[in-house]
């Protein structure tokens, strides 16, 4: 039996949500942990060609199934990563309530209309200034990204340049000769990673450690029992472990760093640089 809570408070919503949210690796991560979603449907809904709101509308086709307390959880999820003016509209009274909810708070207190329209208002436009103010975040890091690359091929067209007045300048001319090796942008640091690529390179060393990692990052024996029961195989409880840590203690490169000491604790250090160096990573 589905939660009646997605009919009464997400379809009155739905539109502003899907528009509004985003589907991060850490959200699904989550979702994942608390068995709303299997590690294939996580597959399904974060693909790269698929943009956000194709996302979300896959994610809710998926979660709008799920039994009683679902809704709640998902919630929790957005609290988590820093989306709970979403979940606030989400857990306002649905659209189906509103004849009641006016004749009670009009018969109660006449002024209640307003307050109750103001409160709605405003968090829908909470939410449109948050995703306004994300998506042109986006924008600007994939401005400074193209700057810095039009900046090194600039840099770099110069110098050959230079190279080729000072041999045509000599008796015998010498032309600059093409340089072997690729001139790629700077590696970026593991800690710096986005979470999918940081959450599966982890897993994918530490598939057989995960419960002596959960152990060094300071979880006790029931704990992991919890997270081995809720789990369906060494995958998905490696990430249920990071989801419910990185929940815990918040996604920092402090975080990320403890993680990676756990990993070396238990003797898989060298198997995870050879992973990250294999996904162009520094560690």
């Amino acid at each position: 039996m589905a939660d009646p809570k997605w009919k009464t408070h997400l379809q009155p919503n739905v539109a502003t949500v899907t528009e509004s949210i985003f589907v991060t690796g850490i959200l699904l991560d989550l979702l994942v942990s608390y068995g709303l979603i299997t590690m294939n449907q996580r597959a399904r809904i974060d693909r790269a060609d698929m943009i956000e709101s194709d996302k979300a509308t896959k994610l809710f086709e998926v979660l709008t199934r799920c039994s009683p307390g679902s809704f709640d959880k998902f919630c929790r999820a957005l609290d988590k990563t820093s989306q709970g003016h979403l979940a606030e509209i989400l857990r306002d009274l649905s659209s189906s309530q509103d004849e009641y909810d006016s004749a009670t708070i009009r018969r109660n207190n006449p002024e209640g209309i307003s307050t109750l329209r103001e409160r709605r208002s405003s968090a829908l436009e909470r939410s449109h200034v948050s995703g306004q103010t994300e998506r042109r975040r986006n924008e600007e890091e994939t401005n400074n990204r193209l700057f810095y690359v039009l900046l090194l091929l600039s840099i770099g067209a110069a110098g050959v340049y230079v190279g080729y007045l000072k041999t045509s300048s000599s008796s015998s001319p010498v032309y600059p000769k093409p340089s072997s090796s690729t001139n790629s942008s700077p590696v970026s640091s593991l800690y710096d990673a986005p979470w999918n690529d940081f959450s599966r390179i982890i897993c994918e060393a530490g598939l057989s450690k995960w419960q002596d990692i959960g152990d060094r990052l300071g979880y006790d024996w029931q704990s992991l029992q919890v997270i081995r029961e809720s789990g369906q195989g060494s995958e998905r409880d490696c990430r249920a472990l990071l989801a419910k840590y990185i929940e815990k203690n918040g996604d920092s490169k402090e975080m990320r760093e403890r993680v990676v000491k756990a990993c070396d604790d238990v003797h898989i250090g060298g198997r995870l640089k050879d992973i990250v160096k294999r996904d162009g990573y520094l560690i």
